[in-house]
């Protein structure tokens, strides 16, 4: 299954996929996962839920924030394999310059090893 998510940022519509167990949470969800995204005021709202959960502090110091979120995922999307152009497509990047910048933190071995498949 694949999800059309709008980004915000470079504003276009992204094809996105999710595996089984996202695919029943969309699905009962009434195919509106996050509500709060659709208002630009209300974005917020998760980090504000980080913020109660792990504390303001915490988050401040360890610099936590939602942007936080994603380059971890792109980075482990690379450990596991994942190729930069399909990467550049999940995260909706125009150009795969972008994407490199979370290539250049992955072990280059990982990425040798990659090549070499």
């Amino acid at each position: 299954m694949f999800m059309r998510v709008w980004m915000h940022k470079p504003e276009k519509w992204v094809t996105v996929p999710v595996n089984e167990t996202v695919q029943k949470i969309v699905e009962s969800s009434g195919d509106i996962l996050f509500f709060w995204a659709k208002l630009k005021s209300a974005r917020r709202t998760p980090l504000k839920f980080i913020n109660e959960l792990l504390g303001r502090d915490y988050c401040k110091k360890n610099k936590v924030s939602l942007h936080s979120f994603r380059h971890t995922y792109a980075k482990k999307a690379l450990r596991k394999g994942m190729p930069k152009d399909m990467l550049q497509q999940f995260l909706g990047h125009s150009s795969v310059k972008t994407t490199e910048i979370y290539a250049n933190e992955v072990p280059k071995e990982i990425l040798r090893n990659y090549l070499l498949r």
